[in-house]
Parts: structure tokens; sequence; C-alpha cells
């Protein structure tokens, strides 16, 4: 079945896959489950991943035994949003580093999702020497699919986990 949202959890045994064309995709494993997860400026907002690491935690899974990969998505360098979107990115963090923006034009920034992602994935508990990270532009590489760059032509790509 088709279904929409920005994340699916279950059993490890269970196949799991996402679309992104600029979001960041990101898998996270657990001790007895693994999540798949479409992490989109609003969701980033929202907290989703320290969220998701809760949910984890809650479940028995040890924090300090969860991994992570993260996909290919928009840089820094490429994602120029409004000053609102702006503020509640940074407001998704503690202590954001005033790197994580920077301003292009009076009202636009560039903010760095991919640090976001991170810093995110370590507030809630996963070790950065237990993230696999891939932080490949998909707006300005042509091997990958870009909304931002290809519009309503934009393909995905797919991120998806099966363990055995």
């Amino acid at each position: 079945a088709d279904l929409e949202g920005d994340g699916i959890v279950g059993a490890n045994f269970v196949p799991k896959v996402i679309l992104t064309a600029d979001c960041v995709p990101i898998v996270l494993l657990g001790k007895d489950k693994h999540v798949v997860i479409h992490a989109g400026w609003r969701g980033l907002a929202s907290r989703i991943l320290v969220k998701t690491a809760e949910v984890f935690s809650n479940a028995g899974s040890q924090n300090q035994n969860l991994r992570a990969w993260v996909g290919p998505h928009i840089q820094q360098s490429s994602f120029e949003v409004s000053e609102d979107v702006e503020q509640q990115l940074l407001a998704s963090v503690k202590n954001p580093n005033p790197r994580l923006a920077q301003q292009t034009t009076p009202g636009k920034s560039l903010v760095d999702l991919h640090a976001l992602a991170l810093r995110q994935l370590m507030e809630g508990g996963v070790s950065l020497a237990s993230i696999i990270d891939l932080p490949l532009d998909t707006k300005t590489d042509p091997r990958m699919h870009s909304h931002r760059r290809d519009q309503a032509q934009a393909g995905r790509q797919l991120s998806f986990i099966l363990r055995k």
C-alpha cells in the first residue's frame, strides 16, 4: 500500500522505503527495529529526528546502540529559504550555531539542513561515530534528483532498508 508520512518504523525483517528529491533521507537502526525517515524542512523544524530517537529509547532500544545513515540531500549552498523558515529550523536544535544560516539577501538565508540533521541525531542520543553520512548536494549533482532544480520533472531517490 502507498502511504504518505515522514517515517516508517517497524520490525527489522519488514522492508521499508522512502522517496526523496531534496529532503534528507535517514535510516535509523536500533536493536530490534529500524526506521526510514523523510526529513524535509518541516520535519526537521518539528524535531523529527530527536522524537524518533526517543521512540526507540522508550521502546527499549538503548540510544547508544542506535546507528544512522544520512543520504544525499540539498546542501546549504543550494537551500535558500525565507526568514520565517530559517527561524523555525534554527529553533529545532539547542544552541544553534550562527553558521547554520547565512543571510544572502534581506529576508533570505542559506540554511544547513545537513548540520541540523546531524545535530538532531546527536541530541537524540546517536553518537557522531555511529552516523554514516553521504552529503551530496541533490541540486548541483546531476546524478541526483532535485525538485528545486527540475521542478515537476524531478524524479526521486529511493532510500530503503531490509535487515535479516
